[in-house]
């Protein structure tokens, strides 16, 4: 069945549309248009609003979906429709023109964008069928929720006090604070709610608006985040802040992924979870000597980048992170090193031009501290799919280092 995407972009209760001449459509519309092979719903809205609008917005928002019936030249045909939402800043221009990308209906054609206020719309057709989840989103109370994953295996979840036996299992979120951004938002959520200061940057998986009995409708944008093999399996930690659970008692404790009794349907995002976890993995190993000089690797292989490299590789089936970390620097450099310090995990995008496989990929950074005395040294690589190539490794200091794409992500955690 053809899939379509309809995409609402609103900025202050206003909606960006847009209007031709053509009298077989109305006069007003929004954007839409159709998946290509291999994309996912989420990115073929991505694509299509950067094609259409020149605008490049995140954390898209699926409103809703419906089977649509329609005849067409004597032929009934049928398409799935999505409804999506983005959220433009405030600083978004309210009107511009843009020479729009062909599409199997139209021919290259100027859109001229504009913002109106949603109680003037005036849309035709399917492009309306959305709009109701939309004012029911823009009503809704912004929250953000937290999977927090060990190993790629556990995930972690807590229990209130005894006292509160309807709490359930849980995991940590709530609501953002004034002028705050839901990746700030996420990461102090976290800290109060658990204790823990993690770094990177928090991934996001989805948002959709949930009706509450208790508080109405919630707009709910989920994170994930991986933290240190080393957590603890389980502690309790007494809320910092929050105008409903300051002082409470959170009974924090890493549980199956496969299995986590996730109540209140919090659980709604484990499976983008489990497919996001399914694409490949790197770890990534910063190798310091008295932490004022990094190790780094020239090299000959014409499958890597030319670039300054640091030590990195995928992960082995059965593997932990610090166990594949400590195995790479043992094949990639002959450092015998142990005990990794872990600095975060990032999901990185392919760089612009690159024709190989842009899926992303998540990279986990770790360091290591060396005393080995040598300066420079040639090691041949044991292991993996660069094993018998030569790797002319050798000591920089950290302020000169200049690292390949993305593997320098970390490397200011080291700086004394």
């Amino acid at each position: 069945m053809k899939q379509q995407r309809v995409l609402y972009i609103s900025k202050n209760k206003q909606l960006l549309v847009f209007e031709q001449s053509n009298p077989r459509w109305s006069t007003m519309q929004v954007i839409k248009g159709a998946l290509e092979p291999s994309e996912t719903p989420l990115q073929a809205a991505s694509r299509i609003l950067q094609l259409e609008t020149g605008l490049t917005l995140p954390h898209p928002v699926v409103l809703e979906s419906q089977v649509w019936e329609f005849s067409w030249e004597g032929e009934t045909n049928a398409e799935l429709v999505h409804y999506i939402w983005f959220q433009a800043p405030p600083e978004t221009p309210s009107a511009w023109t843009i020479d729009g990308s062909s599409n199997e209906f139209d021919q290259p054609r100027t859109y001229q964008h504009k913002f109106v206020p949603l109680e003037d719309i005036k849309l035709e057709w399917e492009m309306a069928v959305g709009l109701p989840k939309l004012l029911e989103a823009l009503t809704a109370r912004t929250r953000v929720l937290a999977y927090i994953t060990r190993n790629r295996a556990e995930i972690l979840v807590f229990k209130h006090d005894d006292i509160y036996p309807d709490g359930g299992v849980q995991v940590l979120g709530g609501g953002l604070e004034e002028n705050e951004t839901l990746e700030l938002g996420v990461m102090r959520e976290i800290l109060e709610e658990t204790g823990l200061s993690l770094t990177g940057t928090p991934a996001f998986l989805g948002a959709r608006v949930r009706q509450s009995a208790q508080y109405g409708p919630q707009f709910e944008h989920y994170f994930w985040l991986e933290v240190d093999p080393s957590t603890s399996d389980a502690w309790t930690h007494n809320v910092s802040a929050g105008e409903l659970d300051s002082g409470m008692n959170f009974h924090h404790e890493f549980v199956p992924l496969e299995q986590p009794g996730i109540d209140w349907e919090m659980d709604w995002f484990l499976p983008q979870l489990k497919k996001r976890m399914a694409s490949r993995e790197r770890v990534v190993c910063y190798i310091t000597r008295n932490r004022e000089e990094l190790l780094v690797f020239d090299h000959n292989d014409p499958h890597i980048t030319p670039e300054t490299q640091v030590v990195a590789g995928g992960i082995d089936d059965g593997e932990t992170l610090t166990q594949a970390a400590t195995r790479e620097v043992l094949e990639e450099s002959g450092l015998k090193l142990n005990n990794p310090i872990f600095l975060g995990s990032e999901l990185i995008q392919s760089p612009p031009g690159f024709t190989g496989n842009t899926n992303p990929q998540l990279w986990h950074y770790f360091w290591f501290e060396t005393t080995d005395p040598r300066d420079a040294w040639n090691h041949t690589v044991t292991g993996g799919g660069e094993a018998g190539e030569v790797y002319q490794q050798q000591f920089v200091k950290l302020e000169n280092v200049k690292l390949a794409w993305k593997l320098d992500l970390m490397l200011e955690r080291l700086k004394p």
